[in-house]
């Protein structure tokens, strides 16, 4: 599964226009990463992409076309080796091609699962609880609009039952190896009675006991860690270790093959550290899911060096004037750049000392001062200018003279 694009329109105006994965880039497990400041509409696109897909769940199996806010969109998506475009043309009308070809857009084929990830109480995802459906809530809300820390252990508990119950037991200790925890979990049921009996799953968390009546009362049950050997409760977990837990447990017991799962803020608590190495840690933890695209919107840098670069994007969100985001899918790889070329490169953004923008200032310096007038020189200028002149400056800066001092040197040599 990999979405490649997404374009929606609304009487005339266009919503979102967003393509997300470029042709020649393809692997098993897919990445992109959706980078912007606040504001700017990330969580508002993982809400469009999944009206989206939740609308043509409905139009499949529903005699009459479902509601839909927005009058046009068109997805674009690859799914068994099979590239699906479907088109909503009208409030009537679905088109749909396959590997382009027309077909009846009631046998266009859906991602086996589209889950929706993350660890903040005021996400934009859809809730849902709907256990039979496609699209799964994995956010911390425990109803569309109220959250609870025991209802967030409580998901965590059962989530980790369940995933003993399927023998997954090596995946299961690679994310506790990834946060730095020891190979053990101990699960503690309370009965009516306040009775405390305890079960220890450890070295490979190998099932010793039946966890069949724990599940049926899971509100009685808790679960606990352990890290350099010392027994710790969930609540006694740091923020970066619940979000990791939380998460990645979510995901494992919800993937399947041909899977579409949106992160949102992945970044939310965790160490500098563990969000470089957080995609490296998603692919090695899902690898054995074939054919799944991980769409990550985040406002952090570290993401950015880790990503492999032949089945990964990097797509930037910014404002426009109209309020809706402007969005470029970028046309290189930035696996292994430094903090300070992602700043500058990426992020638009300039810090002091800055690598990057000084050297492009130096090009710029040097340029002016060797320029002979010809055309090839001029571009150069014209392409430097146009990179410096993004970033905001204040009236004082120095930076404007030279600026100027490059506009008049070309505007003179046009002139003669």
């Amino acid at each position: 599964m990999i979405l490649k694009r997404l374009k929606i329109e609304h009487k005339g105006t266009m919503v979102i226009d967003a393509e997300l994965f470029r042709d020649n880039i393809q692997g098993s497990l897919n990445t992109t990463l959706i980078l912007g400041e606040n504001g700017v509409g990330k969580s508002f696109f993982f809400k469009l992409i999944i009206d989206v897909f939740i609308y043509l769940e409905k139009a499949l199996y529903q005699k009459r076309k479902p509601k839909y806010e927005y009058e046009k969109f068109e997805i674009e998506y690859i799914l068994n080796d099979n590239d699906f475009i479907v088109t909503r043309v009208s409030s009537r009308e679905i088109k749909a091609t396959q590997n382009g070809k027309e077909i009846d857009y009631k046998n266009i084929v859906l991602p086996s699962r589209l889950l929706a990830v993350a660890f903040m109480v005021n996400d934009k995802f859809v809730f849902s609880e709907n256990k039979e459906g496609y699209y799964k809530y994995l956010g911390v809300r425990s109803s569309s609009n109220s959250t609870y820390t025991s209802s967030i252990a409580k998901k965590l508990t059962e989530n980790l039952m369940l995933l003993i119950y399927q023998g997954k037991y090596k995946e299961i200790t690679d994310i506790l190896q990834m946060i730095g925890f020891d190979k053990k979990l101990e699960f503690e049921y309370k009965d009516k009675n306040k009775a405390v009996s305890k079960v220890l799953i450890s070295d490979e968390i190998e099932i010793m006991v039946d966890l069949t009546t724990y599940l049926k009362q899971i509100d009685k049950v808790s679960v606990c860690f352990w890290k350099n050997g010392k027994r710790m409760t969930f609540d006694n977990c740091s923020s970066g270790e619940k979000h990791i837990l939380f998460a990645f447990v979510g995901i494992l017991n919800q993937i399947k093959d041909n899977s579409l799962i949106l992160i949102d803020e992945p970044e939310i608590s965790l160490h500098p550290e563990w969000q470089i190495q957080y995609i490296s840690k998603l692919t090695r933890i899902f690898n054995e899911y074939s054919n799944c695209h991980f769409i990550l919107a985040s406002h952090s840098h570290y993401f950015v060096s880790d990503l492999p670069s032949k089945s990964s994007s990097i797509v930037i969100f910014r404002h426009a004037k109209n309020d809706l985001p402007e969005v470029e899918l970028l046309p290189y790889d930035t696996y292994a750049w430094s903090a300070e070329n992602i700043i500058y490169n990426v992020f638009g953004l300039r810090t002091s000392r800055n690598y990057y923008f000084e050297s492009d200032i130096g090009k710029l310096i040097k340029a002016i001062s060797c320029y002979f007038g010809t055309e090839e020189e001029k571009i150069n200028i014209q392409k430097l200018l146009s990179k410096l002149e993004k970033y905001s400056l204040g009236n004082n800066d120095p930076l404007n003279e030279l600026i100027k001092e490059a506009k008049d040197v070309i505007e003179c040599s046009a002139n003669n």
